[in-house]
Parts: structure tokens; C-alpha cells; sequence
């Protein structure tokens, strides 16, 4: 068991099982507990960045510009990546499985593209590094 979990709800009867007396006043005490370890559903996060433009007085449009990074209309961010990236370097699954858990466990869809070009660009990242060791 865990000293310090991170949900704990408290049940305390309402009512007594054999005469059915209103027990909403008299104090509880700690008679025993018991703990669930689990994984909470994870869900993909959706993040849609928009960008407005302003006219200035002298006439001129002036247009905010997009987070770095965020190169075009739809893309993968940088945790789905990671964990393609993983799957195909420390798990060593193969492509077809890569597209299984995204979309079995996340209900996102990936194609065999995507995902090369994923482990690609990881690929790039760690050349360097790669070329000190």
C-alpha cells in the first residue's frame, strides 16, 4: 500500500443495516481500507491555435504569428511523437502495431507516413548526440 494515495473517499454508513436507525450524527472511526491502483483513461488533447489580424492606423495588416513549431494546419504534438518514437526505438514494434495503439488506446489514427516521418525527425535530433558518444 501506498502512504500517500491520491484519491481517498471516505465511506461511512448511513443507516444501521439491522434496525434501520438514522446514524448521519454519531462519528465514524477507521475500521479498515483497502486501495486500487489504476490508469486513468487518457485522451488526446486537441489544441487549435488561432491567429488574428489587426489593422493599424497607418493602414498596414498586421497578423500574430503561430507558436513555434506549429508548422502546419494539423500536426502531431510532441508527446504522441515521443511515444511513437519510443515504441519504434525502445519497444521495436513495427509499424502496423504503431498505428494499433494510437488508435486503440487514444482513437487517433496515424499512417505508416506519419510515423516514419515521426521516427525520422527523432532520428535527426540524436545524430548529434550520437556523434559524441
Amino acid at each position: 500500500m501506498t502512504a500517500h494515495p491520491g484519491v481517498v473517499p471516505d465511506h461511512r454508513p448511513d443507516y444501521c443495516k439491522c434496525c434501520g436507525s438514522d446514524l448521519s450524527g454519531i462519528r465514524a472511526e477507521l475500521s479498515s481500507k483497502r486501495q486500487v491502483i489504476d490508469i486513468h483513461v487518457v485522451r488526446p488533447v486537441c489544441t487549435e491555435h488561432r491567429s488574428y489580424t489587426k489593422i493599424c492606423p497607418c493602414e498596414e495588416r498586421a497578423k500574430a504569428d503561430f507558436p513555434a513549431g506549429d508548422n502546419s494546419s494539423v500536426q502531431y504534438g510532441s508527446g504522441l511523437e515521443s511515444m511513437v518514437s519510443y515504441l519504434h526505438s525502445r519497444q521495436y514494434l513495427p509499424y502496423q502495431r504503431m498505428k494499433e495503439l494510437p488508435k486503440d488506446c487514444f482513437g487517433v489514427s496515424l499512417s505508416e507516413g506519419s510515423i516514419d516521418n515521426i521516427i525520422r525527425r527523432f532520428t535527426r535530433k540524436v545524430l548529434p548526440v550520437y556523434g559524441k558518444i
